[in-house]
């Protein structure tokens, strides 16, 4: 989730509790409120009904009395009540034909030495519309204050957030091969300003260590060539000296060997540093299907030794795009490890798809799967292999945009490149 939308999540679901808690509350609120006011007028109206008894001297003065005042009503009693009672009641209204909540108050009265219960009503409609409509304008606020508040944020949060998605779109953009210290803006928030300092000495000093590794590369690759050429060639002209021993001749051998490990494990480490690198920028439309056979073709030889069985179904595939060497080196290595590890007279298939490859081959399974691609591991240390080409495998798939995995099912070791890059 993106720091903006965070931050508007965290204010919306502030402000929605904060309208659930209080809605509810201040609903009660405004309604104790409008009853204790009610309370008030009921009593009061109670005092004045007291006031009025020296006036009823008679049965037609109450009655003339409850013809002006239909709220009150007096009823006759035998025993005289302890204390006044405050209730809300629901009576039918004819006019309105409707159930009505009254606010009503019982109290005794003592009227010609008889015991009466005076019952005064107060209807609670008018009240309990005014409420509603109170809530209604107090929801709609809310809701208002709260769209406010989101868009106000969001908006103000785009404008002091834009420098760092600025920088991020740059730094996204920018090449570690071209010297090109990229331009960002001046932002009036000094966190933003240290960031932009803070970035720009890190990509001065990222630069500087990859052209240093650059010229290490080149170097290297120049002063250690030369060298185990003339080791190679020295041991060469040693092995065609006469009158060599057989131990003498054994020990020749394994220095070959050991010369040409050393050559190719130097070339190996050089190309997997070049990779790393970016070295390799030029681009242009692959041919999977002939950069396959290309790379099939060099291994035949081998393959007719171990009496081993290829079998090939290529499908039409979309021309994909990367680097020329680089895909052939991948090929190559997929096919190289394919025909190194499946066993005399076993069978190695590779098939094409509209958007992959896939190379299997037989063998027993692996110890440790999950460690097929790591640099230097071997599964057998008898193997003649550097223990890099899975690796080199794996680090042009990341650069190229390509997805290789590694599977192993019905006694097949299964390696299927994904193109994500097709024209």
């Amino acid at each position: 989730m993106k720091l903006l939308n965070r931050t508007v999540k965290n204010y919306l679901v502030y402000s929605v509790l904060l309208v659930l808690v209080c809605t509810p509350l201040f609903y009660f609120t405004i309604q104790h409120l409008f009853i204790a006011k009610m309370d008030k007028e009921l009593n009061e109206h109670k005092e004045d009904f007291h006031r009025l008894l020296p006036y009823f001297k008679s049965d037609k003065d109450r009655g003339y009395f409850h013809l002006m005042n239909k709220e009150f009503t007096l009823k006759p009693v035998e025993k005289a009540l302890q204390h006044d009672s405050l209730f809300i009641e629901n009576m039918y209204n004819r006019e309105e034909q409707a159930v009505v909540p009254h606010r009503t108050l019982i109290t005794n009265v003592r009227l010609q030495d008889k015991n009466y219960i005076l019952i005064i009503r107060e209807s609670l409609v008018s009240d309990t519309e005014l409420i509603a409509a109170i809530m209604s304008i107090e929801i709609v606020m809310l809701f208002l204050l709260i769209c406010g508040l989101v868009l106000i944020n969001r908006r103000l949060s785009k404008k002091v957030w834009e420098p760092f998605y600025t920088i991020l779109d740059r730094l996204r953009k920018y090449q570690i091969d071209q010297h090109l210290i990229p331009d960002f803006p001046h932002s009036t928030t000094a966190e933003f300003r240290e960031l932009s300092q803070v970035i720009r000495q890190l990509i001065l000093k990222n630069h500087d260590a990859y052209l240093s590794q650059k010229e290490f590369t080149e170097n290297a690759s120049h002063e250690l060539q030369t060298p185990l050429a003339i080791c190679r060639s020295k041991i060469e002209l040693l092995a065609q000296t006469r009158e060599l021993t057989h131990e003498q001749a054994e020990l020749i051998g394994n220095l070959l060997d050991a010369t040409d490990r050393i050559s190719r494990l130097n070339k190996n480490l050089l190309l997997l540093s070049k990779i790393e690198n970016r070295q390799f920028f030029e681009t242009e439309p692959i041919d999977v299907k002939n950069a396959t056979w290309k790379s099939m073709a060099l291994f035949m030889s081998q393959a007719h030794e171990k009496k081993l069985v290829i079998e090939t179904s290529f499908q039409p595939i979309s021309t994909i795009t990367g680097n020329t060497s680089l895909f052939d080196i991948l090929i190559t290595n997929l096919v190289s490890n394919a025909i190194r590890y499946t066993p005399e007279c076993g069978k190695i298939y590779i098939y094409t798809g509209t958007n992959y490859i896939s190379i299997q081959n037989e063998g027993a399974p692996l110890e440790h799967p999950e460690k097929v691609f790591n640099r230097f591991h071997r599964e057998s240390r008898n193997s003649h292999g550097s223990g890099l080409g899975l690796s080199i495998v794996k680090k042009i798939a990341d650069v190229s945009g390509y997805k290789i995995t590694y599977t192993y099912q019905s006694g097949l070791h299964q390696f299927t490149m994904e193109f994500r890059n097709q024209l």
